[in-house]
């Protein structure tokens, strides 16, 4: 009797799936409505193992106040180091998510609902530089589902 015949089928169907979810996994950046490369969403465990260059031009994040109008900038380098804006420029979540901070942080100092907007500008892979989310929208109040296109991620000018 071999060993695989004395393999529950529990064990066999697990194993099918586990390297079928291998097998497809890295393709799912086809199916995702994001440009997976700009934006950053879907590249991990991919396989595309494309290197890519992203000169930041401008890093900027300001803080609105709701009621007055009165905006602040914020000193980005007190909240993250370089390597974590080097991140935001390729993966919007992580804006999204410094954002979201950023507002906490608002609230802390007297701005409650604070509107947090940034001007990120970036030269990909040699292209001019260009702004990688809108300017206008309040990045603490945005949504995020991989399923869904970003409305707040300008495209990739190609």
């Amino acid at each position: 009797m071999s060993r695989l015949s004395a393999t529950p089928d529990w064990v066999k169907k697990s194993l099918i799936i586990f390297f079928v979810l291998q097998l497809l996994l890295p393709f799912r950046g086809f199916f995702l409505p994001n440009d997976m490369d700009w934006t950053g969403i879907g590249k991990n465990f991919s396989w595309r193992m494309k290197v890519d260059t992203r000169p930041c031009d401008t890093f900027e994040f300001t803080v609105r106040h709701p009621e007055t109008g009165q905006i602040y900038p914020v000193q980005v380098q007190s909240f993250v180091n370089p390597a974590q804006i080097l991140n935001m420029t390729t993966d919007a979540r992580a804006v999204a998510a410094f954002a979201r901070r950023v507002r906490e942080e608002a609230a802390r100092g007297g701005v409650p609902n604070a509107i947090v907007n940034a001007r990120i500008s970036v030269r990909y892979n040699g292209r001019p530089a260009q702004l990688f989310v809108k300017p206008d929208v309040d990045l603490a109040s945005v949504s995020y589902s991989p399923f869904v296109r970003l409305d707040w991620v300008l495209p990739l000018n190609k």
